[in-house]
């Protein structure tokens, strides 16, 4: 049993490649949330703005 444990992590051992995806795919996650905040604080500010020029028109 303890022998297939100590085998499971001489294959997982990470190298140079796996290291670099692992880091690739954290920065492409950074990138996405800050495009998503970017893209949610972009979508406020335009419906705001939108709202406030409604509220300046007179409807009557």
């Amino acid at each position: 049993m303890q022998e297939n444990r100590l085998h499971k992590k001489a294959i997982a051992a990470p190298t140079k490649g796996d290291r670099f995806m692992r880091q690739t795919r954290r920065t492409i996650a950074q990138n996405l949330k800050k495009k998503r905040l970017l893209c949610l604080l972009l979508e406020k500010v335009t419906e705001r703005s939108f709202f406030l020029k409604i509220g300046n028109r007179d409807f009557g």
